[in-house]
């Protein structure tokens, strides 16, 4: 019979360790990715499996002032050990929006309750004269021109 590696429904303060001294393991990306996206947004993304949200609930704390890129919403900010461990300064995904909220960029939050706020991407946009430019950054850092209808 063959045995699948499975995660752990909920991950503990040692699970989190563990990954944070190893950065060849998926485990580790992927911490990386959902982490990145807390750390510009100061949310938490939506529709992740138990496991990664409990790691990321024990390396966050609340802040009572916003902590997103923008300066202008989120409250859970990473401690600084997870954020240096994860080497979140030199994600992609951080450094290009840190790129287009210096330029004016504002990060957009979809207020409505049953929207997703996938980790892989960030929506942005910036009021121009001609109208408002919208762009998505991706976990790789890659850009996409304007947002999807429902957006």
């Amino acid at each position: 019979m063959i045995k699948y590696h499975r995660q752990p429904a909920k991950g503990d303060e040692a699970d989190l360790k563990n990954i944070l001294q190893d950065k060849e393991t998926k485990d580790y990306q992927d911490l990386r990715d959902r982490a990145a996206y807390v750390y510009v947004t100061g949310t938490f993304p939506t529709h992740l499996r138990s496991y990664m949200m409990s790691l990321l609930r024990i390396g966050t704390h609340y802040s009572m002032k916003p902590v997103a890129l923008d300066g202008r919403s989120g409250s859970m900010e990473l401690t600084p050990e997870v954020r240096k461990a994860l080497d979140l300064e030199d994600h992609p995904m951080v450094s290009r929006t840190r790129d287009f909220v210096e330029d004016g960029y504002k990060i957009f939050f979809q207020r409505d309750v049953n929207s997703r706020r996938p980790y892989s991407k960030v929506l942005l946009y910036k009021k121009m004269d001609g109208g408002t430019h919208k762009l998505i950054v991706q976990a790789d850092g890659s850009i996409l021109e304007g947002w999807p209808e429902v957006a």
